[in-house]
């Protein structure tokens, strides 16, 4: 569904969305819309079998069951399905090949679904001279979906498809559908349930459910699209699980309207969090869980997903916007401290670019204090290798304090990961101070004695320890800084 286009006059769009959690993905296409070229063996939709077609088949297959009509989520009519085409259901077992074929162009794309292995049981293949040069296998999914194979350096070779099915037990088939040779490669058929803003035709902004049929508040900064003609599309590609999308209440605004809740952490893995009062001396301590639900399935930790924050002490005060949390590391963190191997560096400025500091770290307290001079942005890098890092900030026009690790190191197992998570925050005196708290694989951020906060996981690269100061169009002024390796806590 797409709405009238509109022209973009404000900064913010606000709207509320809920329904599945289906991200768009890049290089996908909509629909089982076939890649163009020739469809091999005329396709499956003809009456009779396979047998009767040229196909050679062995074992349970030989009951010349296929094709099916049955099976296989997105077929596009009759499909080769080896659950139904023989007596034992998932436990048959045996090959299907084809007619012998030219190789006159550059691409086999191919839909396929059903059962994932991987140690050559369950898998179709493309054979050149009888020996197999590709091969694909399912992934534990009716849904069938696109695969493709370049068969580019075969060109003008004689070549066959063979399903091999030797797997037993649970998604021990394969299905198989409309097999296309041509020029341009099959693309993956997109799953997403979305809402996107368009301009020019393509998606600027995504944002996609949260598998929930609560509807919550969703923001878009669409500022450097003022003036422009844009529409808002929804799509539903998924009929699976949560397979559709909730949108309401489109609003332009000046101000985003997250922004109207003063959130208790700005960044993406603050969860769940739970306080203890008179824990001890009438102080009000809070523990939450570094994750997210958009992605916590997904992140590159075989044994753990996700880890406990440091423990906050939470007070009230006053500000001049009103009463403010502020958070705070409880002083038993001090204990932690190796302060015999700080390092402490004098006022400096810190010209464009990045600097490393004479100190490394992967588990480290960084106390900093800046001013903003003529910079555009600046502040401190952590957990780098010199190609990646971990990047803590302030952006200077908007007044606005950030983690960015969109190079952080492995954050592309998910597309809800890399991000740049960022709170509003006052310079005090014309100044920035800064206690971040930088771990293995996270790092938590408290801005101006904790009246702010941001905490996100990273995964940086094995061994990724450097630690350095940036700018960003201009020349910032550090004004104090000290880092302070942290030992282990001992349980």
């Amino acid at each position: 569904m797409e709405s009238a286009p509109f022209t973009v006059t404000k900064d913010y769009i606000n709207f509320l969305a809920g329904g599945g959690n289906h991200p768009r993905q890049p290089g996908e296409q909509p629909g089982t819309t076939p890649p163009p070229g020739y469809l091999l063996f005329d396709g499956f939709d003809y009456p009779g079998t396979l047998s009767a077609a040229g196909w050679q088949l062995t074992g349970d297959f030989e009951a010349a069951r296929n094709p099916s009509t049955v099976g296989g989520e997105y077929a596009i009519g009759k499909r080769i399905n080896t659950f139904e085409g023989g007596p034992k259901a998932d436990d048959n077992t045996g090959t299907i090949t084809s007619p012998e074929f030219y190789l006159t162009n550059t691409n086999i794309g191919f839909l396929l679904g059903g059962g994932n292995r991987t140690d050559g049981t369950l898998q179709v293949e493309l054979l050149v001279g009888g020996v197999p040069v590709r091969s694909t296998t399912g992934s534990n999914s009716g849904d069938m979906n696109w695969r493709n194979w370049d068969v580019s350096q075969y060109y003008g070779q004689i070549a066959r498809i063979r399903i091999v099915d030797h797997a037993t037990g649970p998604w021990g088939h394969l299905t198989l559908d409309n097999m296309v040779l041509g020029s341009e490669p099959a693309k993956p058929r997109s799953s997403e349930t979305t809402v996107n803003l368009m301009v020019n035709g393509q998606a600027v902004r995504t944002t996609t459910g949260s598998d929930s049929e609560q509807l919550d508040w969703r923001s878009w900064d669409v500022s450097e699209f003022k003036g422009s003609q844009a529409t808002i599309r929804i799509v539903d590609n998924n009929r699976g699980g949560w397979g559709h999308i909730l949108a309401d209440e489109f609003v332009a605004s000046d101000i985003t309207r997250l922004e109207q809740y003063d959130w208790l952490d700005w960044g993406k893995d603050y969860y769940a969090a739970v306080s203890f009062n008179n824990a001890p001396d009438g102080k009000r301590i809070m523990l939450g869980w570094m994750n997210n639900w958009d992605y916590g399935q997904s992140t590159p930790t075989p044994t753990w997903r996700g880890t406990m924050a440091l423990p906050r002490e939470v007070q009230l005060t006053q500000t001049s916007q009103g009463p403010r949390l502020i958070q705070k590391v409880v002083q038993q963190m001090d204990g932690l401290k190796n302060s015999a191997a700080a390092y402490t560096a004098a006022p400096q400025d810190v010209a464009p670019g990045t600097s490393n500091l004479p100190i490394t770290g992967d588990v480290v307290q960084v106390d900093a204090e800046f001013s903003p001079g003529t910079a555009a942005a600046f502040g401190l890098k952590v957990l780098g290798n010199g190609t990646e890092s971990s990047k803590i900030g302030y952006a200077t026009g908007p007044g606005r304090m950030f983690i960015d690790r969109t190079n952080s190191g492995n954050e592309g197992f998910h597309p809800a990961f890399p991000s740049v998570d960022d709170v509003p925050v006052q310079l005090i005196n014309g100044r920035l101070k800064i206690r971040l708290f930088v771990d293995r694989a996270s790092v938590e951020v408290f801005a101006q004695d904790g009246l702010a906060t941001l905490t996100d996981q990273v995964f940086p690269a094995a061994g990724a320890n450097s630690l350095s100061v940036f700018s960003e169009g201009g020349t910032a002024r550090l004004e104090s800084l000290t880092v302070t390796p942290l030992n282990k806590a001992m349980w």
